[in-house]
């Protein structure tokens, strides 16, 4: 069964899961920045090998834990680290539990014949969630979890053995070896996620940013703004917002909004490197300069000072 036609669900929890189209890993870490570093990895469709570079590029203390999955056609990669966390592969008769290892660095499985996953967190210590007990189902996007999980969405057409069911084959582990440091934030959340049982009949209407030239564009995909924004390559879906810089202050390329955000948090911002910066000032709070390349949350009349006189408003569904 190809792992395309599986669909993670999670339960609201402690935990982060950055879910990408082939990647998706669960992290037990109260670290914003990492996430957001890895997720910004995940979504720009970097390799295991490039986001197992991000987590540790600080060191092996900074993540001591984590879980990751990635998805190719009929193969499923698992990796592993840490203690109390395991990932749980389940073909059409039997089941195999990679567990974090107390003497390597990770454990690494290959498997092909996947039928559903389950990703096990060890508990913590929080207050349950409200809905802790309800699935919600999600395609990609950052999440706040206790427990992830894939499913088939289509009925299982596995190739039989001679027991009559699908059996896992296991490609032989990979070592468990280091991985090379990489040179280089977030509390954020679905990008899509819906109760597995409710799925809603129309999309809700999207957050507006508007700026102080008077364009007004909806927070529905990611948004480029700045002098001229071009996106980082042409299979990106951008809006591009462009607004004037009398003085050239504002870089080409000076900030992104995605969706997605936790709490009142209706989309993150990021100032892509710009030369002047980019400053926030969410409301009832005071201005603060951002740092490049890492992701903040935007709630509903934020003001984002892009510099030269140009600032852009945040506002609700539809522009209230």
């Amino acid at each position: 069964m190809s792992t395309d036609s599986l669909q993670w669900s999670y339960r609201p929890g402690p935990w982060y899961a950055v879910l990408g189209d082939a990647i998706t890993i669960a992290l037990p870490v109260p670290d914003h920045a990492l996430v957001a570093e890895v997720w910004r990895r995940v979504e720009g469709g970097a390799t295991v090998e490039d986001v197992l570079d991000g987590l540790l590029a600080d060191g092996l203390a900074r993540c001591p834990s984590f879980a990751l999955v990635e998805r190719s056609e009929d193969l499923t990669r698992v990796v592993v680290r840490g203690e109390g966390l395991a990932v749980r592969a389940a073909g059409d008769t039997d089941e195999v539990r990679i567990e974090g290892p107390d003497d390597a660095i990770w454990a690494e499985r290959r498997l092909s014949g996947v039928t559903s996953l389950t990703v096990d967190l060890p508990a913590r210590g929080r207050a349950a969630e409200p809905d802790a007990d309800r699935e919600y189902a999600v395609r990609t996007g950052l999440v706040r979890v206790s427990r992830v999980e894939a499913h088939p969405t289509t009925p299982i057409t596995a190739e039989r053995g001679t027991g009559g069911g699908a059996h896992l084959a296991a490609v032989p582990d990979a070592p468990a070896v280091a991985v090379s440091s990489a040179a280089a934030a977030a509390d954020a959340v679905p990008t899509g996620a819906v109760p597995v049982d409710t799925a809603p009949a129309d999309p809700a209407p999207a957050p507006m940013l508007r700026s102080s030239d008077g364009q007004s564009v909806a927070i529905d995909r990611v948004v480029l703004i700045g002098r001229a924004p071009r996106p980082r390559d042409d299979a990106e879906e951008a809006t591009l917002l462009s607004v004037p810089s009398r003085l050239q202050e504002i870089s080409s390329t000076h900030a992104e909004v995605r969706p997605g955000g936790a709490g009142e948090a209706v989309a993150m911002l990021t100032d892509m490197g710009s030369t002047n910066g980019t400053v926030l000032t969410a409301p009832g709070e005071e201005p603060r300069d951002l740092r490049p390349g890492i992701a903040v949350p935007l709630v509903v009349g934020a003001v984002i000072d892009l510099g030269d006189g140009v600032s852009v408003e945040v506002l609700g569904p539809g522009g209230s």
